[in-house]
């Protein structure tokens, strides 16, 4: 049974800088090649492809017009490509972590977050605890 949690905006925007640079290798393309194409900057496209920088609607068209495939092809994620984003942890604990922040709203984040610094920072064995 498919995994039926949503996915985070941010996810959305590391699943299809994914999707573009998977699309431009099959391709043969550059960064360049593809920026030039698609009229940007190859700078903003690496920034696009990592999912660290967000492509207006208008700059998505602009790729999926340059790769000569649909904007919707760009929005179809693979399980696999879902899956990592997901579950980016690995150990038990980082698990249970990721799940309680991940699952829970804006505000118990933050909260969650604070207090596990407060912990860290006066620990003992924290390094940089005196």
């Amino acid at each position: 049974m498919p995994d039926k949690k949503p996915i985070f905006i941010e996810d959305i925007y590391v699943l299809l800088g994914k999707k573009i640079r998977e699309e431009r290798l099959k391709r043969g393309l550059t960064i360049e090649e593809l920026a030039d194409m698609a009229d940007i900057h190859y700078t903003f496209l690496g920034y696009i492809e990592l999912g660290k920088k967000k492509a207006s609607l208008e700059t998505i068209r602009k790729l999926s017009n340059a790769l000569e495939i649909s904007v919707e092809q760009l929005f179809k994620f693979s399980d696999k490509s879902i899956k990592e984003i997901r579950y980016p942890v690995q150990d038990k604990t980082e698990k249970q972590l990721h799940f309680l922040v991940r699952d829970a709203s804006p505000k118990i984040r933050k909260l969650i977050i604070d207090v596990t610094k407060k912990i860290i920072k006066s620990h003992p064995i924290y390094p940089s605890h005196k």
